[in-house]
């Protein structure tokens, strides 16, 4: 995939700060449960448009959805155990991504779900702590998420 159109810097600090908005406030859980829903939301509304762009014979730089990631989204949010989401924590990201075309908005959401599920429970602050979710007052989130 080429993606010599599309900037790095912005997507970049929005991956940070939508990962450090869900470590810093929810459980590792509810951060998880926030990022799946989202991230399909956005897949679905990504994969329509770009469904569209396809048929308009669209010759831009995009991150493409494939069947496989959609699916794998798709049972992401249906596995999601109901009561472990948050829907104003679910809202604050998608506003967090408004100024992104959609496939970036996506992209981030993936991404940042990627990283939170990789994490574990380190960076996630949790309403009663786990000895391993307790982060350093120096810790930093994890960084550029590529």
């Amino acid at each position: 995939m080429d993606l010599a159109g599309i900037t790095n810097e912005p997507r970049l600090a929005a991956e940070d700060r939508v990962f450090a908005y869900l470590a810093d406030n929810f459980t590792y859980d509810t951060a998880v449960a926030i990022a799946n829903r989202v991230e399909f939301l956005l897949a679905a509304r990504w994969e329509h448009r770009q469904e569209t762009l396809r048929e308009s014979g669209y010759e831009g730089t995009v991150f493409e959805i494939s069947t496989v990631e959609m699916a794998q989204s798709h049972y992401r949010f249906r596995d999601t155990r109901p009561g472990t989401s948050n829907s104003h924590g679910e809202q604050n990201v998608i506003d967090l991504l408004t100024e992104f075309p959609a496939d970036q908005a996506w992209w981030i959401t993936h991404k940042v779900r990627d990283q939170i599920e990789g994490s574990g429970r380190v960076y996630c602050r949790a309403k009663q702590p786990i000895a391993s979710e307790v982060r350093p007052n120096n810790a930093q989130p994890v960084g550029h998420l590529h």
